[in-house]
């Protein structure tokens, strides 16, 4: 391999420390043990292998790993393009605003795990890489039999094979700031609500809300694949959709989601 590879086990990520100095990973990149403009890529791994819902399997989601992040430079996006294909592993691709908005705050981002510090202080190349929360997610049934290891052993393999094929890869890795693809985000997002259709535990009003908000990025993706370049207030828009079907399908009964 052409460069090292290096494992970082990082601790005080939930809150109140997400997203402070005191976060781990934070301290970490403000602290590296060598100069950041050594490092070549990060690949950040949270919530990977949860058992997929019964809606996300019939939506064909069963074996998506999502990863975000390929929107700051083609070459990311070449690198996991690369890669051989891997049973039960389906690389789905989503710019991280799609994760990171927020209602009633414009203009602001919410990092949603150690890649946070890595973003505001080393600004480096990196990937996150996650098969996304399930229901069990920080309740008192998050237990270890609740993980699907077939899945989770697949998706390390197809992350070793993305590891060393970054450390080997002879191009040099771009990065930069505040990006978004638009069409791929729509693109995405829209295999989601193949989900909420086939969930029988959504309540009538989240389903009407969420049918408004898919034909939006139906609409919104017919124009930007006529050419039509995406702007702050209609990626918004798509950001905001995303987030809802997010939550919808982390908490069917959570009728409350659909009033954002």
């Amino acid at each position: 391999m052409r460069r090292h590879v290096v494992l970082l086990f990082a601790d005080a990520e939930e809150p109140p420390d997400i997203r402070t100095e005191r976060m781990g990973s934070s301290w970490f990149w403000r602290n590296p043990p060598l100069p950041a403009h050594r490092l070549d890529l990060a690949l950040v791994l949270d919530l990977m292998g949860g058992r997929a819902s019964p809606e996300l399997r019939t939506a064909g989601l069963g074996e998506a790993l999502f990863v975000l992040g390929t929107e700051a430079d083609p070459s990311l996006s070449a690198l996991v393009r690369d890669l051989t294909p891997t049973a039960r592993v389906e690389p789905v691709r989503l710019s991280l605003p799609m994760i990171e908005v927020m209602p009633y705050r414009p203009g602001t981002r919410f990092a949603r795990s150690d890649y946070h510090g890595l973003r505001e202080h080393a600004r480096r190349p990196f990937l996150f890489l996650t098969t996304g929360r399930t229901e069990t997610y920080h309740t008192p049934a998050d237990t270890p039999d609740t993980l699907d290891y077939d899945r989770l052993g697949a998706a390390a393999r197809w992350v070793t094979q993305l590891a060393m094929h970054a450390a080997d890869v002879e191009a040099d890795l771009g990065w930069r700031d505040l990006r978004a693809d638009a069409l791929t985000d729509a693109r995405s997002l829209l295999r989601l609500y193949g989900a909420i259709e086939a969930s029988q535990r959504v309540s009538w009003l989240v389903r009407r809300a969420l049918a408004a908000d898919r034909r939006v990025v139906e609409r919104l993706l017919a124009s930007w694949e006529r050419g039509v370049r995406p702007t702050p207030d209609t990626y918004r828009a798509l950001q905001l959709a995303s987030i809802r079907v997010q939550a919808a399908l982390w908490h069917p009964s959570g009728w409350w989601f659909a009033l954002w």
